[in-house]
């Protein structure tokens, strides 16, 4: 009985733990995208002409209807700079989008 119980008490410690882990990794990114789950309208970056990276995660700006776009970035530094200005950006991400649905 006792065995029984201390086992059922190290299942449950182990979810514990490996639901703390994956709770930490959000909030590393909280309010921003993950690049892996949302799709940036673009495939090159708007500000260095590369090709956006998809670990990177993108931008969040409104388009020109009012609805949410992301703009993807080749790198850290790139993402900083379309932080700072998202509109900015969006007409080169979005005529990206139209040349990459041709």
């Amino acid at each position: 009985m006792r065995s029984s119980l201390l086992m059922a008490l190290l299942v449950c410690f182990g979810v514990a733990i490996a639901s703390c882990g994956d709770s930490g990794d959000r909030s590393l990114n909280n309010g921003e995208h993950n690049a892996v789950d949302n799709k940036s309208v673009n495939t090159v970056d708007p500000v260095t002409g590369d090709k956006v990276d998809p670990n990177i995660a993108p931008v969040s700006a409104k388009g020109h209807d009012g609805k949410q776009i992301l703009i993807g970035a080749s790198s850290a530094d790139s993402a900083a700079t379309i932080k700072k200005d998202p509109d900015k950006y969006v007409d080169a991400a979005l005529a990206d989008q139209k040349s990459e649905a041709k």
